[in-house]
Formats: C-alpha cells, sequence, structure tokens
C-alpha cells in the first residue's frame, strides 16, 4: 500500500507541478495536450526512465530554459532513487507523530535511512561541483546556468537518462566523474540502477575500517554484519571488473571509436541511465548485443546476475588451515 500510495501521490504532484511550470511555453507538442506530456515525463523522471515524447529530450527549444521545469524532473529522480523503504519510514514516523496514542514516545531514525539520505546528499552536491570545478561553460553561457546544468547533470547521472545539454562537450575529466555517478546509481529498493548508494558507502567504509586497523565497519552506532560488507566489497569489484572487461571488448571491436566514450557507454548501460556521447547510432551489431547483456546485468544486479549464471552453491562444511600469505 505504501508503495502504490506514495509512487501515485508523487507521480501526480510531479505532473500539476510540470503542467504549470510548461503551460505558455513554445513547445512542439507535436498534436498531443500538454497535461499527456507533464504526466508521461512525471512517470519517467519517478521511474528513472529518462524517456521523453519531446523530439529532443529536455533539450526541446521551448522548455530548454523552464528552469521550474528542470528542478520539477530532479525533483522526481531524487525520489525514485531514494527507494521505498525511505517512504515506509517516513510514514511510519508520521503515523507515530499524528496517530500515536502516546506521541510522547520519539521515533529515531534507522541507520538506513541516515545512511541513504546522506550519501544521496554527498553524492548530488559532490558530483555536481566536482563537474563544475573540471569543466567550462560555453562563451555565451553565464557562470549561474552552467552550475545548474552541472547539478543537472550530476541528478540525471544516477540512471535517471534525461539531458538538457550535450554530454560529448564535456571534458574528459568530468565525463569521468559522470562515469563513477552513473555506477553508484541510486538506493535499494528504489527505481534507479547501478551498484547503490549503501553498497558503495559501506564498501568504502570497509577501507577506512582496514586503514584504521580497527574490527568493524560502523554507522551510527551500529556494526554491520562482515558478510553484508563482504557483499558489498565483492559487488563493487565485479561491477567494475564487468564494465572493464565489456570496455575492452567493445573496444577491440571498434578501434577507431574513442575509448572514454566507449567507456562512457558501457558505465551508461550497466546503470540503466541511457545517455550517451552520441555514438550509440555508429556501433557494430555485436557491440550493441554486447550493451543488451550489460543492461541486463545491470538491471537484474551483477551480483544476482552471476549467481543465476553459477548456479546453486554448495556450502562446505570443512574448514583448511589458515595460513599467512605476504602482502608487500
Amino acid at each position: 500500500t505504501t508503495i502504490v500510495v506514495s509512487t501515485l501521490f508523487i507521480e501526480l504532484c510531479g505532473a500539476v507541478l510540470l503542467y504549470f511550470s510548461w503551460e505558455g511555453k513554445d513547445i512542439n507538442l507535436m498534436g498531443e495536450p500538454l497535461w499527456w506530456h507533464s504526466l508521461f515525463h512525471s512517470v519517467s523522471a519517478f521511474c528513472n526512465a529518462g524517456f521523453s515524447t519531446f523530439p529532443m529530450n529536455l533539450m526541446e527549444p521551448g522548455i530548454r530554459l523552464c528552469y521550474s521545469g528542470q528542478a520539477v524532473i530532479m525533483a522526481l529522480i531524487v525520489c525514485g532513487g531514494l527507494g521505498f523503504g525511505i517512504y515506509k519510514e517516513i510514514n511510519s514516523r508520521l503515523a507515530n507523530r499524528f496517530c500515536s496514542k502516546d506521541r510522547r514516545l520519539q521515533m529515531q531514525w534507522t541507520p538506513y535511512f541516515k545512511l541513504v539520505m546522506i550519501s544521496t546528499g554527498i553524492l548530488l552536491a559532490g558530483g555536481a561541483l566536482a563537474i563544475f570545478a573540471v569543466s567550462s561553460p560555453h562563451a555565451a553561457e553565464p557562470l549561474g546556468e552552467h552550475l545548474w546544468i552541472c547539478l543537472f547533470d550530476s541528478v540525471t547521472a544516477r540512471t535517471a537518462g534525461f539531458n538538457i545539454s550535450d554530454y560529448s562537450r564535456y571534458l574528459p575529466a568530468a565525463s569521468l566523474i559522470m562515469c563513477g555517478l552513473m555506477m553508484v546509481g541510486g538506493s535499494p529498493g528504489g527505481t534507479a540502477g547501478g551498484m547503490r548508494t549503501t553498497t558503495c558507502a559501506i564498501a568504502g567504509a570497509e577501507i577506512l575500517r582496514i586503514l584504521r586497523g580497527r574490527d568493524h565497519v560502523e554507522f551510527f552506532r551500529r556494526r554491520i554484519d562482515q558478510r553484508t560488507v563482504a557483499r558489498c566489497v565483492i559487488t563493487v569489484v565485479v561491477s567494475c571488473a564487468w564494465i572493464g572487461c565489456f570496455t575492452v571488448l567493445i573496444c577491440a571491436l571498434e578501434p577507431s571509436m574513442s575509448s572514454l566514450d566507449i567507456f562512457f557507454e558501457n558505465c551508461s548501460a550497466f546503470a540503466t541511465v541511457g545517455v550517451s556521447r552520441g555514438i550509440t547510432p555508429d556501433l557494430s551489431g555485436p557491440s550493441k548485443y554486447l550493451l543488451i547483456v550489460n543492461m541486463l546485468a545491470g538491471r537484474v544486479g551483477l551480483f544476482a546476475f552471476l549467481i543465476a549464471l553459477a548456479g546453486t552453491p554448495t556450502p562446505r562444511h570443512y574448514r583448511y588451515p589458515s595460513v599467512k600469505i605476504p602482502l608487500t
């Protein structure tokens, strides 16, 4: 019930806001009413699909500089990527606040909620500032507009797929930052793809744990189970290796294309983002099939995808003696 109600409510609010943001704009509606385009983009943004009914996506001349509409799109993308577990916790907190018999009892936000919200905020703000720092605006583009475009690109790189700019104009540094954002993706239980924010946060915390010489990964005075930590680390390592292998394969098939463009294409496919630096139509058939496999693995979840290929695991009921191996 929480999933259905929250989805319909957010998408309906987004459609209404988009309608009033785009009303009166010189838009090529292609014979369809404006409310249809508003509803379609609201659903597409919340589901992190990136599909648009406009010929030029959100670069359509009539809405290219409609900042209010872009703000609504960004909010819908973030809401879809947070995950329905977040909405369930918010709903429980509101119910406790307004419907509970004993309102003096205060619910505490769970470590999962805090981790998702903090990591999402860091990725959005940090990604926008990083892209802004390594890219330069066009000659006729005001600095404020360039910063807004960087923020939108940071949001849409989290597997949304909309675009208000040409990604091929970005310098390699900015493109690599966007690749990192695409690989991280959204949060568990949401409509976004990628490795997930919690997975990357826990994997990063495991590195800090080793460097600091501590025994456990801890968040907000809670210890993370070691099996969960191991799965997060494996997911990050295998995902990076997977994308690297597919990049090498497509580079071998397309020797005339830029390796950066191919890497960008693979990250976009793995995280089911849908953005490109413009090479997709020029790829050969085998390269497109590889991208399809990449999209399938990324959407299902690489860890689950590999487990399905490997078959049912057979546990061992014995252990070998431990041994120390020199590492340096």
